[in-house]
């Protein structure tokens, strides 16, 4: 049987090397079975060893980076892919398994603000390639004006997949929002929780704070390196 792929992107100054190694680290603490590392990247320098890289077949600003996951430049076969502002913070067998019991063309989770119009939130997506690379297809022949889109990677693979299934209905608190889930809101602030519930495998950090700002919060030191 072929192994996972799993895919990170990091592109420009956004992110360092190191959070790619610290996402690759997570996922071998918290998965129960083997994969391919994989980075689409213009810059490889800090990278793990084990660490395969796609360069970019052009470039695009950014987050449109992430349709390069459906173009030919991909491994073929199973794919998760996954933003690197996320911490897991416990065993994401169970949501894997999810995926592969779904009959959809893609699994994701639901984006909790609906941003843009958009059900979908890119920063965890399931798919086997290439069934998928007609959004590929579409984005090349949508540059440069699909640029300037607000809503970004997210909501373009939204106009063009309806065909999604969502891991929240397998567990509801598997995935959660940083900000918009796991804080409690005061006033134009919020309370940063100082210990996450179990049923929580995997946080994501919409915007500002990243995970490299909260390094004095137990959950942060504990789960993220």
């Amino acid at each position: 049987m072929a192994k996972l792929n799993i895919v990170t992107v990091k592109y420009g100054s956004a992110y360092s090397a190191d959070y790619v190694n610290r996402m690759f680290s997570m996922l071998r603490r918290h998965l129960d079975e083997d994969f391919v590392a994989w980075c689409i990247t213009e810059n490889p320098k800090g990278l793990g060893r084990s660490i395969k890289t796609i360069k970019p077949l052009f470039n695009v600003p950014g987050w449109w980076n992430k349709l390069f996951l459906f173009s030919p430049a991909m491994p073929k076969g199973e794919i998760l892919y996954l933003d690197l502002d996320q911490i897991i913070t416990g065993n994401i067998t169970p949501l894997l398994v999810a995926c592969r019991q779904s009959e959809a063309k893609l699994v994701t989770y639901r984006d909790p603000l609906k941003w843009m119009g958009s059900e979908i939130n890119s920063s965890w997506l399931y798919y086997r390639h290439p069934e998928l690379a007609f959004i590929y297809d579409a984005f090349r022949k949508d540059l440069p004006q699909v640029l300037k889109l607000e809503g970004g990677d997210q909501l373009y693979i939204w106009q063009h997949l309806k065909d999604v299934d969502f891991i929240d209905d397998a567990m509801p608190k598997g995935v959660q929002s940083f900000k918009f889930q796991l804080c409690a809101t005061i006033g134009g602030g919020y309370s940063i929780p100082m210990r996450i519930d179990p049923a929580v495998r995997v946080i994501n950090f919409h915007g500002h704070p990243k995970p490299h700002e909260l390094g004095n919060v137990p959950w942060v030191q504990q789960h993220w390196h």
